[in-house]
């Protein structure tokens, strides 16, 4: 920039002189910030329109953290959503007959790390779910759609260097299995559990450290870099009554800061569930449309674990006194007849309520309104059989009892 002494006067040749040092101070500050690889928004430049795995709920390119209780049925839920990515169907039944998260038939290849459970039940999950959409778990795993990988508590997560001493070691670690994972064309990567996927460190710190969560989602940013996937983690809410509606996921108050979508599913009060088996699933997010709805547990058809369908938000009547308790003892009834079909030689014998729920379990998979919460289930037993005469207290306190009739 020229700057023309002989025709401006001594203050516009100052404020020219000014404005070339900013025009190169502003290049400056392009050029260094350019050599790191950062660059500034321009003035006409569009946003990139958000890439939605489920629309308004999960990006292609985001960090969900999905928080239960434990016994919940988290990782049903979690099965459910993997075999809805790699079919492209859905999961959780809305009342309509839709899906809550709908793939609309786009098929997300999907990895699953499951830390905890066995072989023998990830497999037999993996079948009761997917019959439930009328699938084969056979064809899904063999198309390479659904990639599961069970560690069974035996091995450390294969983003984590054994040999570590320091967090780059991880973090070198977490890129090659990124890279490995986008080279097979894995678009949703799901963590199950988070607290087995990053266990305590030498230091003592754990779930509860911000230090510790902070270097976590270090290690999850560069898997969800090197993969350009989308990262699903799955962890346990604070422990405490499961029955007071919504909960927070446990530890540190820097786990919920980081993720693009919060997925959160806890049990209605008792208010609201008298049966037991209502929850509520929370969802929200930066870009993510909120959502709150009420979900229904049952067993899958085949008894083998839990599965969810989408219902109206429940509204509490007033009913006639007697009418509920009546209707409780017919049910009680009816369920006990049906248990007697199998298994005839139960009369006269002791039985604990865990083993009567287990063999409620078996005959309940056909009538939905035998279809309750595992403690209505054993009330059956201990209240409403005893008080019908069906069945004999024999020690209340060691859980025993007796059918007679």
């Amino acid at each position: 920039m020229s700057i023309d002494e002989g025709v401006l006067g001594p203050e516009e040749r100052e404020d020219q002189i000014n404005k070339a040092r900013e025009d190169l101070a502003k290049q400056d500050l392009v050029l260094w910030h350019s050599e790191i690889g950062q660059s500034f928004i321009n003035g006409d430049e569009e946003p990139k329109p958000v890439e939605w795995m489920v629309d308004g709920f999960i990006t292609y390119e985001g960090i969900t953290l999905y928080s239960a209780k434990a016994k919940l049925g988290k990782s049903s839920l979690t099965y459910d959503l993997a075999i809805a990515a790699a079919s492209g169907l859905g999961s959780i039944r809305t009342p309509e007959g839709g899906w809550l998260f709908d793939f609309k038939g786009q098929r997300v290849k999907t990895y699953y790390l499951d830390t905890e459970n066995s072989r023998g039940t990830v497999i037999r999950r993996l079948e009761s779910l997917a019959k439930e959409k009328g699938l084969s778990r056979k064809e899904l795993l063999d198309s390479g759609w659904l990639i599961v990988n069970p560690l069974e508590l035996k091995h450390p997560p294969p983003f984590l260097n054994p040999k570590r001493q320091k967090l780059e070691d991880d973090l070198l670690k977490a890129k090659e299995f990124g890279a490995v994972l986008k080279e097979s064309g894995v678009k949703l990567i799901i963590l199950d559990v988070l607290s087995h996927c990053y266990p305590e460190d030498n230091l003592g710190r754990d779930e509860n450290d911000r230090g510790f969560i902070a270097d976590f989602y270090k290690v999850v940013s560069a898997i969800r870099t090197a993969a350009n996937a989308s990262i699903l983690i799955v962890h346990h809410h604070r422990k405490g009554p499961s029955d007071q509606g919504n909960e927070s996921a446990s530890g540190s108050g820097q786990l919920l800061r980081t993720p693009t979508t919060l997925i959160s599913v806890s049990i209605l009060p008792e208010s609201k569930n008298p049966d037991g088996d209502l929850y509520q699933i929370l969802i929200e997010g930066r870009e993510t449309r909120g959502a709150r709805k009420i979900l229904k547990a049952r067993s899958t058809l085949d008894g083998v674990c839990r599965a969810f369908d989408q219902v109206e938000e429940p509204v509490v009547e007033k009913r006639p006194p007697g009418r509920q308790a009546g209707e409780a003892k017919r049910i009680a009834g009816e369920i006990l007849d049906s248990v007697l079909l199998k298994d005839p030689d139960l009369v006269s014998r002791q039985i604990r309520p865990g083993e009567w729920f287990r063999l409620v379990q078996r005959v309940n998979g056909t009538v939905p309104e035998w279809q309750k919460s595992e403690a209505t289930l054993k009330g059956y037993l201990t209240k409403e059989l005893v008080e019908s005469l069906r069945v004999e207290v024999i020690d209340k306190a060691q859980g025993l009892y007796r059918v007679i009739k």
